[in-house]
């Protein structure tokens, strides 16, 4: 059997198996053993501590059996002979009569802990002494799981060559190829690549395998956006492979969580079979899938991919952009509080968002801040976003800014602004028609709420005028002296001034007592 050179991680042994100093390791067993250690505890320390040459003495003195468990765990010594990658150490222990395909008392076999070694040398020898390369442990995860979970694409081409099985589930359902493609963040590109490559190569992939949530190997190579190798075979595939899992997520919803699937996406979209409208057991559509989770940083990529699917599916998508999910908000709400890039909201804008559609009541979605009364993406971006954000917003055909309202108060968009004090944003507002006199439900205007001095010299350049507070506007002594200071300044400021009395004329002063 050809064996790859590579080996991951190797560490030579603390001593030489062979030509041990016996009067020597006699003497660190006695002191051992005055210490109140029993020979299988020296024999555990010597193995954790790749000292095969104690272990040699040891069994060649018969103080340990090579079939005896050295730990707690039902480890034998050719279990770590394998898991420290020492060649030499697990001849001795295969001359010694180990045998190569006893478990330990999770089930995993001597094989298997190869595997998790890293050391395709290693394995070689095992299956050349007769291990089986198919033996999985209690989870039911063998030798092959264990190697493309770590990377170790030269131990998963040993196992492929001795008849490992690229087929094979654990107890959670997941072959080897799923496990890798699961684990791609976990290690290497080029280590992961060459993993699904061999076992891709190897034939015969059973693409219509599920795993305990119905996911298949599609699910989770399409999550992944540089599988080349993957993408060419989706051609040959039966309709089967392409079916949602169980809580109804298309290959498409999992393609688009990545916003580096451009190839996925094109491979994906020119099949027939996919049906872009199909929603998952949360109710989210392809649309709400592409914003489901918040990005470190905002990627551009997301408007690539959102452009293209418009592209493709058109007026079907079209449909679905004022869709809520099962949490009652639609994708244009979900990108905003994810922080979607600018020009992912003006895709979905011109493909007909709605920037004043509230959510459902009770709805729930992320918010940077105190958002109870659950506003529409357009108050929303007033509130919490940037003045880029707003404008892209406003940018809506059609859109009436004042007819943009806080549910229960009847204040509009302007009104929203005015309060916040973003004089640019306020000036948007202004650009794209909002009236400054709109009152709301308790009759005020957005002048009214102006309180910032940029706002109000605004309003006022832009024909508006600050009203001074009128007397049943301002607050009684008491509560005005709870005020914190500055607040108080602010108060006595916007009152009104007092009313001077008026003159009383000369003539009627002097006739006022007159009968």
């Amino acid at each position: 059997m050809a064996v790859e050179a590579t080996k991951l991680a190797a560490e030579p042994p603390q001593r030489s198996v062979r030509g041990y100093d016996e009067d020597g390791l006699k003497h660190e067993v006695d002191a051992a053993v005055a210490e109140g250690m029993k020979a299988r505890e020296v024999a555990e320390r010597a193995c954790k501590e790749n000292d095969f040459a104690m272990v040699q003495y040891l069994l060649e003195s018969g103080a340990v059996s090579i079939d005896e468990p050295v730990d707690g765990y039902g480890n034998r010594i050719a279990h770590y002979a394998a898991l420290k990658r020492n060649v030499g150490a697990l001849r001795m222990a295969l001359i010694a009569g180990a045998d190569v395909n006893m478990c330990n008392d999770d089930g995993s076999s001597v094989v298997r802990s190869a595997a998790v070694g890293g050391c395709a040398e290693v394995v070689a020898v095992l299956l050349a002494a007769g291990a089986d390369p198919n033996v999985g442990s209690d989870s039911g995860s063998t030798p092959l799981h264990q190697a493309v979970d770590r990377g170790f694409a030269g131990v998963v081409k040993v196992l492929l060559d001795g008849g490992g099985d690229h087929n094979k589930c654990d107890k959670a359902g997941r072959t080897p190829l799923m496990v890798a493609l699961s684990k791609w963040q976990g290690h290497t590109l080029e280590a992961a690549a060459a993993s699904v490559d061999l076992m891709i190569d190897a034939g015969s992939i059973d693409w219509t395998q599920r795993d305990g949530e119905a996911n298949s190997i599609l699910h989770f190579a399409c999550q992944n956006g540089k599988l080349a190798s993957i993408v060419d075979v989706l051609p040959t595939l039966s309709p089967s492979a392409f079916e949602a899992n169980a809580s109804g997520e298309t290959l498409l919803h999992a393609a688009v969580t990545n916003a580096d699937n451009s190839r996925w996406l094109a491979a994906l979209t020119s099949l027939p079979l996919l049906d872009p409208c199909a929603r998952d057991a949360a109710g989210n559509t392809v649309l709400h899938r592409i914003f489901a989770t918040r990005a470190d940083e905002p990627d551009q990529r997301v408007a690539g991919m959102l452009d293209a699917l418009f592209s493709v599916y058109g007026a079907r998508l079209d449909a679905l952009v004022n869709e809520f999910n099962a949490d009652g908000v639609t994708a244009l709400l979900l990108a905003l509080t994810n922080d979607a890039v600018p020009d992912a909201l003006q895709i979905l804008v011109d493909h007909g968002a709605d920037v004043g559609l509230e959510p459902l009541r009770g709805a729930k979605y992320p918010s940077t801040g105190a958002n109870s009364r659950k506003l529409s993406p357009l108050l929303y971006a007033i509130k919490h976003k940037h003045v880029a954000v707003v404008e892209v917003l406003l940018t809506a055909p059609g859109l009436d800014p004042d007819a943009v309202t806080v549910r229960g108060s009847g204040r509009t968009a302007l009104h929203v602004a005015v309060k916040t004090g973003d004089v640019a944003k306020v000036g948007a507002l202004l650009d794209s028609g909002a009236d400054m006199f709109r009152a709301d439900k308790a009759g005020k205007t957005p002048s009214d709420l102006a309180r910032k001095a940029e706002v109000v010299a605004l309003l006022e350049k832009r024909g508006g005028r600050k009203r001074p507070r009128t007397d049943d506007e301002t607050l009684p002594p008491r509560k005005e002296a709870a005020l914190p200071p500055w607040k108080r300044r602010k108060y006595r400021q916007l009152a009104p001034a007092a009313a001077a009395p008026e003159p009383v004329a000369a003539e009627d002063e002097a006739g006022a007592g007159a009968p």
